[in-house]
């Protein structure tokens, strides 16, 4: 475990590193979707960032998968973002163990509404709620309920 000014400087430090991949995730997202947009005719102006005008070059059905790999990019870097200051910078190797299990039971239960969407006739609503628990994934939140979570556990 890191220790004093060094330790509070790399908590800053993986702060700002989350904050900056939460908002790339987030133009990154929305571009696509603007691209969508477009490509469907729900917008007639063309209002995607110059620098993801190569999103032209797919149609909705390339977007969409990017987007799917996108997301598991994305839940992966902030998994291992989350699992260093556990173990690292918090020195909580049993709760950079249970990050891994909390996002690999976050998954499950994201397919699981996915799939039971589909079963039942009801698609939008499984993707929407998948969407949700995914969307956790791409960002601190985990992490954020997790170090609580291990203070009282440590506590008892």
């Amino acid at each position: 475990m890191i220790q004093g000014k060094i330790k509070w400087l790399a908590i800053l430090g993986m702060t700002v590193l989350m904050i900056i991949l939460g908002g790339y995730r987030e133009i990154v997202f929305v571009n696509i979707n603007e691209q969508m947009y477009y490509n469907d005719g729900q917008i007639d102006d063309y209002r995607v960032l110059e620098a993801f005008h190569w999103l032209q070059s797919y149609d909705n059905n390339g977007l969409n998968n990017l987007k799917w790999c996108l997301t598991l990019a994305f839940s992966l870097s902030f998994l291992f973002l989350g699992f260093i200051a556990m173990r690292t910078l918090l020195g909580d190797k049993e709760g950079a163990r249970w990050l891994v299990f909390t996002y690999l039971g976050v998954i499950l239960l994201s397919g699981f509404f996915f799939l039971i969407g589909k079963l039942i006739g009801q698609q939008e609503l499984g993707y929407t709620l998948s969407r949700v628990f995914m969307g956790a994934l791409q960002s601190p939140f985990i992490l954020m309920l997790m170090i609580p979570a291990r203070m009282l556990v440590k506590r008892m």
